[in-house]
């Protein structure tokens, strides 16, 4: 039995080692993993296109990807997401705390949802980044393709269509956690019967 290496099965191996991961982290370290996401792509996007304004490069730096001076962008882009994202989730000065108030099983739930929107951040952002220019969240139009994707990549092209929201997807969910964190501690606790104290 042959098994190719297609752009969907590297992507699945990818996805799943990501969303594994999770579980070992355990719902707080997911959530900085996501929050870490968020600044590296930013930041990763801000300086892959101060590259392209300000340092003019003829031949591709590494001749990973078949096009034009744009993969040095894409290449730059990649490496900076993957290393500011190590960086915060490792040696990061914040720490996220949501508390223990709830049952194990929702706190299984809660890792599994946040794991699953972890990785399909991760992985859209890297794919968005080798697919076009734009990991802001906020593109428009169409995709202009450094690398050639081909179409019939189902699980590779959803991630990168439906990039908007895989974006914004783990805020709204850290959002509705919180608030019903806040809820829960809000909520005035049973306090245990008071027995009458009689005199020695």
């Amino acid at each position: 039995m042959q098994l190719a290496l297609t752009w969907d099965l590297m992507v699945i191996i990818f996805f799943v080692v990501i969303m594994s991961y999770s579980y070992i982290v355990g719902q707080n370290g997911t959530i900085k993993i996501i929050l870490s996401s968020y600044i590296a792509m930013l930041a990763a996007n801000g300086l892959g296109n101060l590259l392209i304004k300000y340092i003019h490069i003829s031949q591709p730096l590494i001749k990973v990807f078949d096009s034009t001076a744009d993969s040095n962008s894409v290449v730059f882009k990649i490496f900076t997401f993957i290393v500011f994202t190590l960086i915060l989730v490792l040696k990061g000065g914040f720490v996220i705390d949501m508390g223990r108030q709830n049952s194990f099983i929702v706190r299984l739930m809660s890792v599994t949802i946040f794991g699953f929107l972890s990785a399909g951040l991760i992985m859209s952002t890297v794919l968005v980044i080798i697919a076009g220019t734009s990991v802001d969240g906020l593109m428009g139009g169409t995709l202009h393709e450094v690398v050639n994707i081909p179409t019939q990549t189902l699980f590779v092209r959803s991630l990168i269509d439906y990039y908007n929201f895989w974006f914004a997807a783990p805020a709204i969910a850290f959002v509705v956690m919180s608030v019903m964190n806040s809820a829960i501690e809000a909520t005035p606790q049973e306090l245990p019967p008071q027995y009458p104290q009689y005199p020695q």
